[in-house]
């Protein structure tokens, strides 16, 4: 299932900008420190996503996407000649 937290284009590391606000960066000066906090689970909003969690998320959202693509039904192109 595809949710906003795990859309198939983002990356872990998008994932977890998006839980930084402007003034952590203007506070800690590093974007990788303030990832590392948000991993942590002490900046964001709500529960943060491990890695691992974030991946099988992003897995499941794919394979999902795929298997809607190949129930689609298909359109013949000689209907209708």
């Amino acid at each position: 299932v595809c949710t906003r937290s795990s859309s198939h284009a983002l990356r872990y590391e998008d994932y977890l900008d998006k839980q930084i606000s402007p003034t952590d960066l203007y506070y800690l000066e590093d974007i990788e420190l303030a990832r590392q906090l948000v991993e942590l689970g002490y900046r964001g909003t709500g529960e943060i996503l491990k890695r691992e969690e974030f991946d099988e998320k992003k897995k499941a959202a794919e394979r999902a996407r795929r298997q809607k693509l190949l129930n689609r039904p298909k359109t013949l192109y000689s209907v209708g000649k």
